[in-house]
């Protein structure tokens, strides 16, 4: 039912309930019950849920003992006051309960509203995007500069400068410049599309404590029929036995039992999003309280993509050769390099013949009659060059060597090693303060695994490890009865991350490597795992709080209401206004109380 409906159905009951208070007939007053019973109340009798079963078996009975008072016991119709405030308390709470739920899924709607903005586009289609204006399709840029906006599908509030040949995604905001695009996904398979489906599949999913409490109210409807009924008998089965019977019918609504723990999860949920967490459904939200101990691949997540030259063994003539093979060669060594030349003001030389680059090892080139050769010491080898000058270094060195050598001399080498990212410090900081046990997975030498893990205080390290090692090591510790975590890239470590209780897969760009993984991470560093583990901590502390708060309730208010100290209406205004608290509970910033500072600036 929309809000407007909604809305309109609550106009009409309060209307009502404020004329029975005017002297008017008992005919006008029964128009106006039927009128609040059978619109107003409507959504009651015409829901499938069991919250709204009992809400109907109530309003009814209090409806037609309005009717019993009139023409059988010839007393003036008092209850209908009974069910048509009853009826508007209910139908207030609802409006509430929807806007709550609205709130809570404010990230989907923005989503949503986004997406509805644009007309279907497809492959090839050429558009322009004004500033200020929504990219309405996945592309790139063919004409023109600007700055653009792409927080509503990262999570990152910086703003990304593009030109021709970038690429734009659909829903993002052109803040600058005009551009010219051409889209190179159909509206269906945009980023966009994807996103609205991961979030619309995790709030449709149920936590196993959603179960639960789903089960628990199933459970309580019987049984509070049953205690309403022995109520009325042992009231002598009268008119007052009735009107205790129907309080104990209408306080003990388990509507506490069935909003709240779902208003949490999805406000957990979007407010995720939000950051540029992509959680798979509520039960990875509900797994990852449980983590106990984190495992993390060092490449790219807790270190940086590019290597840092920590030092250089070459003579300064020799640079320029260097910086000239680094430019034409696309291995992830080069780009280091090129970064360390630059800084130096390196220039390349002008001229190179036969440019030649093996895939992950090395290149070579000519300069002036002579080759050259820049790489790994395998890689050397594998070129028949004579490498003793570097076997020593290659063991006393922490980091990767790279060597220049031309077909006779060993001219000197580079040590290249990780830069640790900032966010990695504090992660393992916050992890520990959670009491969780982290772990540092690598396939580089054990020197350089060790400085990153001593640097970063991590709890323990492996090194040199192959992708199977891996897996094998987070079957072993997943067999441990501890619920573990895998950080990993989400093509490179699938496996190991599949292995794991819950797998956080790091994503590239705006790509959502969701197959192998739990949690999908916009940003590529380990904070993102640490935040969606306090947010589950809190969001299941808040609804184990609610449903120990609905428990209470029910416990002390129905043996009050059997006993004939609540009226019908305190009754139903009691449980409406419960119900109101909790759903307001649930959707509340869920972070400000809890262990780790990160949620502090997430619900803001």
């Amino acid at each position: 039912m929309s809000q407007k409906w909604l809305l309109s159905r609550v106009i009409v009951a309060a209307l009502c309930c404020l004329t029975l208070f005017l002297p008017l007939s008992l005919g006008v007053q029964g128009i106006q019950a039927t009128i609040v019973q059978f619109f107003c109340g409507w959504p009651f009798y015409a829901s499938r849920k069991n919250r709204d079963r009992l809400i109907a078996i109530g309003i009814t009975a209090a409806y037609l003992f309005g009717f019993y008072l009139i023409f059988v016991s010839r007393l003036r119709g008092l209850y209908f006051e009974t069910s048509t405030f009853l009826i508007s308390f209910v139908l207030m709470s609802r409006l509430l309960e929807e806007r709550f739920r609205e709130e809570a899924e404010t990230q989907l709607d923005a989503l949503l509203a986004s997406q509805s903005k644009f007309s279907p586009v497809k492959i090839g289609d050429v558009f322009i995007v004004q500033p200020g204006e929504r990219i309405p399709a996945d592309g790139t840029i063919e004409k023109g500069e600007s700055v653009i906006d792409e927080s509503l599908l990262t999570g990152n509030t910086l703003s990304v400068a593009k030109g021709i040949g970038s690429p734009i995604f659909a829903g993002t905001l052109n803040k600058h410049a005009t551009i010219i695009g051409m889209a190179t996904k159909s509206s269906g398979e945009s980023a966009l599309a994807h996103h609205i489906s991961l979030l619309q599949n995790a709030q449709n999913s149920k936590a196993s404590i959603q179960k639960l409490s789903d089960q628990t109210a199933t459970f309580i409807i019987p049984l509070i029929l049953t205690i309403a009924l022995f109520t009325w008998i042992g009231w002598g089965q009268n008119s007052k036995g009735f009107i205790h019977a129907l309080s104990v019918l209408l306080i003990g609504c388990p509507t506490a039992f069935f909003l709240p723990p779902s208003l949490s999860i999805a406000k957990a949920l979007t407010q995720a999003h939000a950051k540029g967490i992509f959680i798979k459904d509520a039960k990875a939200l509900e797994i990852a309280r449980k983590v106990k101990r984190v495992i993390v691949e060092k490449n790219n997540i807790v270190t940086e993509e590019t290597l840092s030259v920590a030092k250089s063994t070459l003579a300064e003539s020799y640079l320029p050769i260097v910086k000239t093979l680094c430019e034409h060669s696309d291995l992830p060594a080069a780009k280091s390099l090129l970064e360390y030349l630059n800084q130096k003001r390196i220039t390349s030389v002008p001229s190179m013949m036969v440019f030649r680059q093996t895939p992950r090892q090395g290149v070579n080139g000519y300069f002036d009659d002579r080759k050259y050769f820049l790489g790994s010491i395998s890689y050397l080898e594998g070129q028949n060059i004579n490498t003793d000058n570097f076997h020593r270094p290659s063991k006393e060195e922490t980091g990767m060597l790279i060597a220049l050598a031309t077909e006779k001399l060993s001219l000197g080498y580079f040590v290249l090693s990780d830069r640790i990212k900032a966010e990695s410090y504090e992660a393992i900081k916050e992890l520990k303060t959670l009491g969780i046990q982290t772990v540092l997975l690598s396939t580089d030498q054990r020197k350089e695994t060790e400085r990153i893990a001593t640097a970063v205080h991590f709890d323990s390290y492996e090194a040199e490890l192959t992708p199977q090692d891996k897996v094998k090591f987070v079957q072993m510790a997943a067999r441990e009865r501890k619920t573990v975590a895998m950080v990993g890239d989400g093509i490179a470590d699938a496996s190991s991350l599949s292995a794991a209780d819950i797998g956080f897969a790091i994503g590239t760009g705006n790509v959502i490597p969701m197959g192998s993984s739990s949690v999908g991470l916009m940003r590529s560093h380990l904070m993102g795992a640490v935040e969606t583990i306090q947010l589950s901590r809190v969001t299941f502390q808040k609804i184990h709080l609610n449903l120990l708060f609905a428990a209470a309730y029910h416990l002390c208010a129905i043996p009050l209401a059997a006993l004939g100290f609540i009226h019908p209406i305190l009754a139903g205004a009691a449980m409406a206004l419960t119900s109101v608290l909790l759903s307001y509970n649930a959707i509340r910033d869920p972070i400000r109380n809890v262990e780790g500072k990160r949620w502090v600036e997430i619900s803001r």
